[in-house]
């Protein structure tokens, strides 16, 4: 067993300079530790720094792995803001046209490749994995309550999701005193076993802090300047009026907080912790150590009849809803079995089934062979036609599932409970989060999470 920690830190601070030297501090110390981190920027961060000519906090930078943080962060509106009414196409086109191009500039002024992204906040969306994914950007490194699979990292999206992981954890430096017992913590999580972490022979921390909030109390000064979905800098005509800069620490203690910091991560390495990037995560994450076989296929078949379709555990690797489809589909047919990425529908149909009721085992393989594609990537249809039958895609893959655990040329249509959409938090009323707002609701961003699972 080995211990790893992921520590990744949010940069979205383009208002206030003090920034600016609690990151030159914060990179200072990582240098002298030896440790590398995740940098998750906002696009108009890195576009600040380059305004300013600080190269030399660019170098420092470039020396860790990158990560898209959005372009504006807060600022409204945010990207679950404009993409809520959307549907997941169309969100994901509104995401290209509205925020990539700072990932572009970051690519450029860094002059390397972004490892993943972070949602800015708590804006929260899918729509944004498919333009990510054609980018290489291919890991989300966050914590967020939305979703959630037992705390263990999963592909969801095209992109390896470490996102409310078992072992977070911060030490608040403002509590000088409880270094030990944050330490003491550490150790605690480090020799806990939960049965099954990622890979399996690995304990997984995930860290993080955001270097504004070393010389403020107020993170960022968002709440100053973003809070309740209005962007305050700008008045009713929108004319622009200025920031307002949180009251702040002295040099001093922001030092000593970094440094509080530092010692926290001086334990870690001294437990044998070992430190690990966005891009390490990926080259961790769990392979299949054998081929998937046909066993493997009716025993996932057994369990979407029975239990619901899922994520199915093969090999030690698991196979999310989607690709159990996909599988499903090559065992009809006789082909490979080669699991591939598969984009949830645009929306939730109702089956109407036809006269007969009943439809082959041809029938069903041609069928779930159809896709639609978003960004060039195939994606479920909302809706199948199998003869006079209209059918969800979860009522296909349950009938294909009943036909493969039994090994039948027909069958009876039956119903399917997407039951890996569980995962998702059912709490959709966000206005009790300060940046957004009175009022402010996400169902459709809640059933797109769902329709994705």
């Amino acid at each position: 067993m080995s211990i790893a920690v992921a520590l990744w830190i949010d940069d979205a601070d383009y208002i206030d300079d003090r920034s600016e030297e609690a990151l030159d501090y914060l990179l200072t110390m990582l240098e002298r530790l030896g440790i590398r981190a995740t940098f998750k920027l906002a696009g108009e961060k890195a576009r600040v720094l380059e305004q300013h000519r600080r190269t030399d906090l660019i170098n420092k930078l470039r020396t860790h792995d990158l990560c898209f943080h959005s372009d504006l962060h807060s600022f409204h509106p945010t990207v679950i803001e404009y993409t809520e009414p959307l549907s997941f196409h169309d969100g994901a086109a509104a995401f290209d046209a509205r925020d990539m191009h700072g990932f572009h500039d970051m690519r450029r002024i860094f002059g390397k490749e972004l490892v993943g992204y972070g949602q800015p906040g708590e804006a929260w969306t899918p729509d944004v994995f498919p333009v990510l994914k054609q980018q290489g950007a291919d890991v989300n490194l966050d914590d967020h309550f939305i979703l959630d699979v037992d705390g263990m990292a999963f592909s969801y999206g095209g992109v390896l999701n470490f996102n409310h992981v078992r072992r977070i954890l911060r030490y608040d430096y403002h509590n000088e005193a409880g270094l030990d017992d944050a330490n003491r913590e550490f150790d605690r999580l480090a020799e806990q076993d939960f049965g099954r972490d990622y890979p399996e022979e690995v304990r997984l921390f995930s860290v993080f802090y955001h270097p504004s909030e070393f010389f403020s109390a107020e993170f960022l000064g968002d709440y100053y300047n973003f809070r309740d979905g209005k962007n305050h800098a700008y008045d009713a005509e929108g004319r622009f009026i200025g920031y307002t800069m949180p009251p702040g620490f002295d040099i001093e203690t922001e030092h000593r907080y970094i440094d509080l910091v530092g010692q926290f991560l001086q334990h870690m390495l001294s437990r044998g912790a070992r430190f690990v990037t966005a891009s390490d995560l990926r080259n961790m994450q769990i392979r299949r150590r054998r081929f998937i076989e046909i066993d493997d296929i009716r025993a996932m078949a057994a369990s979407y009849a029975e239990n619901g379709i899922s994520f199915f555990d093969i090999g030690g690797e698991y196979v999310s809803a989607s690709e159990g489809f996909v599988l499903l589909a090559q065992m009809l047919s006789e082909k490979p079995l080669h699991p591939y990425l598969l984009y949830g529908p645009e929306e939730r149909g109702v089956s109407v089934i036809g006269s007969s009721g009943i439809i082959t085992r041809a029938q069903a393989a041609a069928t779930m062979a159809e896709h639609d594609f978003i960004y060039g990537y195939p994606q479920m249809k909302s809706m199948y036609h199998v003869d006079d039958s209209i059918l969800t895609p979860y009522d296909l893959c349950a009938t294909a599932a009943v036909m493969v655990s039994r090994n039948l040329e027909e069958c009876e249509i039956v119903r399917g409970t997407l039951l890996s959409e569980q995962s998702v938090c059912h709490h959709s009323n966000w206005s009790r989060r300060w940046l957004f707002g009175d009022n402010f609701h996400v169902p459709n961003t809640y059933e797109k999470t769902k329709l994705q699972c």
